[in-house]
């Protein structure tokens, strides 16, 4: 927007309400922004007209709140808050007025006003109208309420987070009066919405004085009438500088242990919220592992990690270890399996359910925790495995004899790096759970001692044909060392 066009075209509005007779003027923000040399957001314009007659000079004038005295002309990007001189009544805290008199001079218009910074008024020649020392105060940098400070902050307790909005926007300071009430007048900050608190706060974190403004809000206890950001604010103070304005509202709600629904976050923004206060909770009750990263979104769980790194003693921040879980990651997603869910379905000899989900979730955890590789040979081994005991648990299976599937499987041509694994027959003799324990049992210390010298070979400069050579032999014998340790494990193999 062109700010210069946007003040020129207020300067003719109020020269064409004055032509007209009505008494018109700039006021409120524009007017301290003008005078400070900083830019201004918007324009308000208070005049003596009333709202029926701006409508007759401005057809298109938006009336809905007229009853109140406030109309909005918009012209193209140009909105201009124009409002009817007025006094106001409130009753009960409720920040809207009870009662709305008109009034036909300034002077009754500027004492219904917060602060006398804000009371400021400017005609079309730029010549400034202060009926309550608000030049004074600007110049000291001093925030003082109009009247009588507790009365105004009764009529509207939003004025103390506007007050503090000042001190984060322009670095000035309380008047000891101001002060005072303010202290004193904590109690009916919690009237106040949720949307017009996260709004204040928001506002205050995007200031460049915005920590000097939490430091003089927790040093007048004004913190503890926010309730969902108490906790919060105290710790913000303390690492101000450290946190984003996105996480130090996480930080809040992470500690007040709950997302305020009336605010004016996007579905997006506060589903990350929730998400964030979720993972930190898990963050401080278990270790991270690669698979907490593989299920988590990053940008969630790095948050989450550094808002329990301030919130929670001797919690060491895991930062690093999560960049380089997430950028060693194996797989993205299961669909980054090279062995799918048909694989399964086709060892089972076409049986389906529940178990292919198992199976498959089961190899996509060990991928992911590096356990074993993501190839297609290993998994299929890893499966088979994992049906034998599906197989031997299930009546599903009773009557399907996988050593079939598996002897075909020896037939096939193997891919580099395959580890010929042996069958798994059951003697008639041997329960179905002593065989499953002692399978189970086998399976663990095979793979155990099997990863590790796995690894060693993969990093051998020897060729990809030795490397297969090795596996095999390495396989061989730690079946061998296996059989001779535990006897037991003979019944899991056919006689050679």
């Amino acid at each position: 927007m062109d700010k210069k066009a946007y003040f020129a075209r207020g300067q003719e509005i109020v020269k064409r309400l004055n032509d007209l007779t009505y008494e018109a003027y700039f006021v409120g923000g524009v007017v301290r922004d003008y005078l400070m040399g900083v830019e201004f957001s918007d324009i308000d314009i208070a005049t003596s007209a009333t709202p029926e007659q701006l409508l007759l000079e401005f057809p298109n004038l938006d009336m809905r709140f007229a009853s109140n005295g406030c109309c909005v002309l918009r012209e193209g990007e140009f909105v201009y808050e124009i409002n009817t001189f007025r006094e106001e009544t409130y009753l009960n805290r409720t920040r809207k007025p009870s009662q709305v008199h008109f009034s036909m001079n300034l002077r009754e218009d500027v004492k219904r006003r917060d602060f006398t910074i804000n009371a400021l008024a400017m005609t079309e020649n730029l010549d400034v109208v202060d009926l309550t020392n608000g030049q004074k105060d600007l110049k000291m940098k001093k925030i003082r309420f109009i009247g009588k400070p507790k009365k105004r902050i009764e009529e509207d307790p939003l004025r103390v987070l506007r007050a503090y909005e000042l001190i984060a926007r322009f670095g000035f300071r309380f008047t000891r009066g101001t002060k005072k009430a303010i202290k004193k007048m904590t109690h009916v900050l919690s009237l106040i919405a949720d949307q017009k608190v996260q709004l204040s706060l928001q506002k205050i974190f995007n200031a460049p004085f915005g920590k000097r403004a939490i430091k003089q809000m927790i040093k007048l206890n004004s913190h503890t009438g926010l309730a969902d950001y108490t906790d919060g604010l105290e710790i913000i103070v303390r690492k101000y500088k450290k946190l984003t304005i996105v996480e130090k509202f996480a930080l809040c709600y992470k500690l007040g242990k709950k997302v305020p629904n009336d605010t004016t976050f996007d579905k997006d923004m506060h589903n990350f919220f929730k998400k964030v206060t979720e993972v930190a909770y898990l963050l401080e009750h278990e270790p991270i592992t690669r698979l907490t990263v593989f299920n988590n979104d990053v940008g969630v769980l790095k948050t989450a990690d550094k808002l329990n790194s301030y919130t929670i003693p001797k919690y060491k921040a895991n930062q690093k270890l999560i960049e380089e879980y997430d950028r060693t990651m194996p797989i993205r997603t299961i669909n980054d399996m090279v062995f799918k869910g048909y694989d399964v379905v086709n060892l089972a000899g076409g049986a389906s359910g529940a178990f292919v989900g198992e199976i498959m979730n089961n190899l996509c955890e060990r991928v992911i925790m590096r356990e074993i590789a993501n190839d297609y040979t290993i998994l299929k081994r890893e499966a088979k495995i994992l049906l034998n005991n599906y197989r031997l648990q299930n009546q599903t299976f009773a009557n399907y004899d996988l050593s079939e599937v598996l002897k075909q499987e020896t037939l096939e041509e193997k891919p580099k790096q395959v580890i010929d694994e042996p069958n798994f027959v059951p003697f008639e003799s041997t329960s179905k759970e002593d065989l499953l324990s002692l399978n189970e049992e086998y399976t663990e210390l095979f793979d155990h001692i099997m990863s590790q010298k796995e690894e060693m070979i993969n990093e051998s400069t020897i060729s990809d044909e030795e490397k297969t050579k090795a596996l095999k032999e390495m396989a061989e014998t730690i079946k061998k060392q296996l059989l001779d340790t535990n006897p037991e494990f003979k019944k899991l193999f056919k006689e050679e």
